[in-house]
């Protein structure tokens, strides 16, 4: 029964031993593919932290450049307005001086007031006048 037993044995182990065989070399070539993907994704992975970092970079570099713009907006608004302010504080005196272009004859010079405020609202009304004929022709 012994020879029978182990017979029968060996006869098993020879047509088991393909089929193992077969089956370590799919899990070497498994475990081959994972360590294969396994190195993809850390590689990936690195990347992404880099882009990631880039990225936050990047957005604090946009931040600062859009505190710069605000505040060279700031400066510009105020410049633009001490400007606006300097232009008609030059044609009033120019105006008080009677050197105020008329432009070319088409408006008409109103005497000379000492009223600040006066000769200002007078300035308006020619520039508005000036801004209708503009405007409608």
């Amino acid at each position: 029964k012994n020879a029978d037993l182990t017979d029968k044995l060996s006869n098993e182990q020879i047509r088991h031993d393909p089929r193992i065989f077969e089956m370590r070399e799919s899990m070497s070539v498994l475990k081959s593919s994972v360590g294969q993907k396994d190195g993809e994704l850390k590689c990936l992975m690195a990347t992404l932290l880099e882009h990631k970092e880039a990225y936050f970079c990047l957005e604090r570099k946009h931040a600062a450049l859009a505190q710069d713009r605000d505040k060279l907006l700031v400066k510009f608004d105020t410049h633009v307005e001490a400007t606006e302010a300097s232009k008609q504080e030059i044609a009033a005196n120019a105006y008080k001086l009677r050197y105020l272009d008329c432009q070319n004859g088409a408006s008409h010079c109103y005497p000379f007031e000492d009223d600040d405020e006066a000769v200002e609202e007078q300035i308006a009304d020619e520039a508005a006048i000036e801004e209708d004929k503009r405007q409608g022709g």
